[in-house]
């Protein structure tokens, strides 16, 4: 038997997968509830996380000629809450319904996801809303904080060091109690993207 013809838990062999890249695909939970509206992006050959692009809310432009709209959220699905995963039907009888996207070609999978990419750089107007948003809540919950424009890391009493994309794994801290603190703090904030 070929490594072609392994099976994956999920009853379709990798080339199967492979080939469904981009399908609309139906996701079998253990709890009973049906996942049928996302786009096989990838499965993780390790874990076997199943990665499904989901069209988010609002309307974006279109980044191909009739493509989907840019507004894409990946969801991951691990292995341990999956029952099933099989192709959707319109897949199997190619028909087009005309108003919703049926697939996406794979060669545009990876510029969906990655358009956005320029939002979490430093210097963006979204990491700057993001570091004014931090600043702000620390501020507002009277805890000292030391910033500069030029300098993209937000101190924290001295001894705590928020860098970007501030979020709780970007933070830098020696003082456990501390760092579980700062930690909880920007849980609190929204992330707005």
């Amino acid at each position: 038997m070929s490594n072609d013809d392994n099976v994956s838990p999920y009853g379709l062999t990798f080339t199967q997968i492979e080939a469904s890249l981009g399908q609309k695909v139906i996701v079998h939970l253990k709890n009973g509830e049906i996942i049928d509206d996302g786009f096989l992006y990838n499965v993780d050959p390790v874990t076997l996380t199943v990665l499904l692009l989901k069209e988010g809310s609002g309307e974006g432009e279109n980044v191909y000629k009739d493509s989907p709209p840019r507004k894409f959220k990946i969801i991951a699905i691990m292995q341990s809450i999956m029952e099933s995963l099989e192709e959707h039907e319109q897949n199997q009888t190619k028909v087009k319904t005309g108003g919703a996207q049926d697939s996406i070609p794979k060669e545009k999978l990876d510029s969906l996801v990655t358009t956005r990419i320029h939002d979490f750089v430093n210097t963006s107007e979204r990491m700057k809303a993001r570091k004014r948003d931090v600043i702000s809540f620390f501020e507002a919950n009277r805890i000292q904080v030391i910033h500069t424009p030029e300098d993209p890391i937000i101190h924290v009493m001295d001894r705590a060091h928020i860098s970007p994309p501030y979020v709780p794994d970007s933070i830098l801290c020696d003082n456990e109690i501390m760092l579980k603190r700062v930690k909880d703090l920007i849980l609190r904030i929204p992330l707005v993207y």
